[in-house]
């Protein structure tokens, strides 16, 4: 290959890598998540209790009251998992919307999701986090959809914070999204509230450019 082809192919390479990385996207809209906020499992009383594995009855920690949680429809609860009310035994702030919040202590707790969403849409998450101002401290959580790890965040105590995971085209393979703790060892618990996505889908006009960019790599490499 020449000099000169292969500054052609350079030039060609980058162009490329423009293209891609300049993808337009059209159409965003909102991912449908079934009760983003937790609310849907109510507590009784509704400030104080906490709730492992919200599916019936569990005990609390509010004296020697129990707490109820009609269960939260769409979210699934590891071990480790459950529901805490407003400044529950959990050491957990009021939250940032509503009464409840998801509490992850341990590793390999998990709160998780299956979601409605079409191959190639480009997904990403938001969340409020806060990590317990008690015990050990905060969990390290994992988010992961697809199969496939979209953050790591150990959110501080004191306060809730909003976190966004890095943007992820769906590939097919598992809509589930799961929040996972990732601390080992200890007591460390994070607390997770107003869970929200979005999803894109790329311009067709996108892959004209590419299938344009790619050609010309063909031409000239066979130069």
């Amino acid at each position: 290959m020449s000099l000169t082809s292969r500054i052609s192919l350079s030039t060609a390479l980058s162009l490329a890598a423009l293209s891609f990385s300049g993808i337009a996207r059209a159409d965003i809209v909102p991912v449908t998540i079934n009760d983003p906020s937790f609310e849907n499992g109510v507590l009784n009383p509704t400030t104080g209790a906490y709730c492992y594995s919200p599916l019936g009855s569990c005990p609390g920690n509010s004296g020697s009251t129990a707490a109820l949680a009609s269960g939260t429809p769409g979210w699934t609860f590891g071990d480790g998992s459950g529901l805490a009310g407003n400044n529950s035994g959990f050491n957990n702030n009021t939250a940032p919307d509503g009464n409840n919040v998801a509490f992850i202590q341990g590793a390999s707790s998990t709160v998780s999701q299956v979601l409605n969403l079409s191959v190639g849409e480009v997904v990403q998450f938001s969340f409020s986090a806060m990590g317990r101002n008690a015990q050990d401290g905060p969990n390290e959580l994992g988010v992961f959809f697809d199969g496939t790890q979209v953050g790591d965040f150990t959110p501080a105590t004191g306060s809730y914070q909003t976190f966004t995971t890095d943007p992820y085209t769906f590939t097919g393979i598992d809509e589930t999204l799961t929040f996972e703790g990732l601390t080992v060892g200890g007591d460390h618990t994070s607390f997770v509230d107003t869970v929200s996505g979005t999803a894109a889908t790329p311009e067709p006009g996108t892959f004209g450019m590419l299938l344009s960019a790619s050609g010309l790599l063909i031409l000239r490499s066979e130069e």
